[in-house]
């Protein structure tokens, strides 16, 4: 079981970095900024940027929504 929990705890922060790296973008800005599909998609073969975006603009939010109530929220850090 703690497996599954290491795949929640690193799959909330990476999806929030996905709608953090695109909030402001537009998919034309998406498609030929590297460095963005690289931050969001890492490079691998094959990949079709149109539907990636897909998912970051259709996917991505309602994932969070998920899994948010089943990640604690991060320790607060002591004043």
């Amino acid at each position: 079981m703690w497996r599954d929990d290491a795949y929640l705890l690193d799959m909330l922060p990476a999806a929030r970095r996905v709608i953090k790296f695109t909030q402001e973008i537009k998919f034309s800005q998406f498609q030929i900024d590297e460095i963005i599909q690289n931050a969001v998609m890492h490079q691998y073969f094959d990949i079709i940027p149109s539907k990636v975006w897909e998912v970051v603009q259709k996917d991505i939010p309602e994932l969070i929504k998920i899994l948010e109530p089943l990640v604690p929220p991060p320790d607060e850090p002591e004043s």
